[in-house]
């Protein structure tokens, strides 16, 4: 948790400072990267990590297989990337591209070396070193970013945050497991380790591949339909408004497969850690994104400043989906714990083929009517996710949802005082003086209402964080 909140106010910090040091243009063009380079992020490890931490017991010949599959793919992928740089950029008609993503190629390599050694601390659920490990590379990467971007570097700035951090991160994190002697810097291939590890790894990778699709395709229609100024503002409320939301997510997500995968034969005590885990989530998302709804018309002019106006909407539209993630947050935990990673594979196809169908439609109303089309399509696919998620607890779906019911009235007024409060303010003094009043009604109704309805989820949220 203290690893999630320090990223999200020096991320936060970061982006205020760098949107306002750059151009809509800029955030565009690093987008469109993105598109190409975030693949990095998701199939670098061949999922390879998640298979070394379902697995009961590994050997260092599994470690050392991971690591060698990990760095070739990194290298072969970003060898594609510099290959392809100048095509790319002229399907985007975007000159300046060829090298931002010569550059950005280096993720790929950098992030499939540290795959292994972080994977293998959340194994022996060390998170103390991934927390320092996380903030020394923000910090380091995001200075450098604000220094350059100070000096005019406008969109090398956003290149050197994104390399710089995986470069610090290598190092930080190969630095904690060497000093545990959890792994060592051997890149050997063990066939039969290998057929060990892939037969998991595969329906993990497959799952990565269709997820990366299936968040970059509206991006990749932004950018070739409506134009890297449009993909700006886009992208900046998809990142700015639901990455905070997601990080929530990612505090008992990062804790969830490790301490699944331990109660993988006892159903009971999974389906308990499930549902104690997706309420956490839930009692911090649910709150948080409609106070963002709600708040987005003071908010973006306050903080980001006047000209990222145009984003409004659709950031309002974007944050409806943070229940939603709430929901299904911890699906993947789960199916990858009981031995079952295929099935996120396949709920993946099925949420990529009802985006492309929405996005198809949405492109013709700008970047507001994508954020319908993403909204839609995510509601419209949760009810599967939900039903698959009750085969892997042996339960039903309605059992594992059940416990959130008394978080529906406390967000609903919360929206409602909201709402009020802002129509009441509006005209009336500093704008940030009316995001003050409208964020304090959001959060003392909120807080009231669980005290009222939902004191029991309350009550072990802070019984956990006390007993750590």
């Amino acid at each position: 948790m203290l690893d999630q909140l320090l990223q999200q106010v020096m991320r936060l910090a970061l982006t205020v400072v760098l949107t306002r040091l750059t151009e809509p243009e800029d955030y565009g063009l690093i987008g469109i990267a993105f598109v190409v380079t975030a693949v990095s992020s998701f199939i670098t490890d061949l999922g390879m990590g998640s298979a070394l931490i379902q697995r009961r017991k590994i050997t260092n010949a599994h470690v050392s297989t991971a690591l060698a599959c990990t760095a070739a793919l990194g290298f072969a992928f970003a060898a594609l990337v510099i290959a392809t740089s100048h095509p790319v950029a002229s399907f985007f008609r975007e000159p300046r591209l060829a090298a931002v993503l010569v550059v950005m190629s280096l993720n790929f390599p950098l992030k499939g070396l540290s795959a292994v050694p972080r994977d293998l601390l959340r194994r022996q659920l060390l998170f103390r070193p991934l927390t320092v490990a996380n903030g020394i590379a923000v910090l380091i990467s995001g200075t450098a970013a604000v220094v350059i971007a100070a000096l005019g570097g406008g969109v090398w700035a956003l290149v050197v945050y994104s390399v710089g951090e995986s470069v610090v991160a290598l190092v930080t994190l190969w630095a904690a497991a060497l000093s545990r002697r959890l792994a060592s810097i051997r890149l050997t291939f063990h066939r039969t380790e290998f057929r060990e590890l892939i037969g998991f790894s595969a329906s993990v990778t497959g799952f990565k591949l269709l997820y990366y699709v299936q968040i970059s395709i509206d991006n990749l229609i932004v950018g070739r339909v409506l134009g890297p100024e449009a993909l700006g503002y886009y992208g900046l409320a998809y990142r700015l408004m639901l990455y905070p939301i997601q990080r929530v997510g990612d505090v008992l997500a990062n804790v969830a497969l490790p301490a699944f995968a331990t109660l993988q034969d006892d159903r009971a005590r999974l389906r308990i850690a499930f549902r104690r885990g997706m309420s956490t989530i839930s009692l911090v998302c649910f709150p948080l994104s409609m106070m963002i709804m709600v708040s987005a018309p003071l908010l973006i002019p306050v903080a980001l400043g006047q000209k990222w106006a145009p984003s409004i909407a659709t950031v309002q539209i974007l944050a409806l989906n943070g229940p939603r993630i709430a929901l299904n947050r911890l699906n993947g935990s789960v199916f990858q714990a009981v031995g079952r990673p295929a099935w996120d594979m396949w709920l993946a196809l099925l949420a990529l083929c009802a985006y492309v169908v929405a996005f198809t439609i949405g492109v013709r109303h700008g970047i507001t009517g994508m954020a319908i089309a993403y909204t839609v399509a995510g509601y419209l696919t949760t009810p599967a996710a939900q039903i698959m998620v009750g085969r892997a607890l042996r339960t039903s779906s309605l059992g594992t949802l059940g416990g959130l019911t008394p978080l529906l009235i406390p967000t609903v007024a919360m929206v409602v005082a909201g709402e009020g409060t802002r129509r009441l303010v509006e005209g009336h003094g500093p704008t940030w003086i009316q995001l003050i009043a409208v964020v304090s009604a959001c959060g003392v109704t909120y807080l009231a209402l669980v005290l009222a309805t939902a004191r029991s989820l309350l009550s072990e949220f802070t019984a956990a964080l006390r007993g750590r």
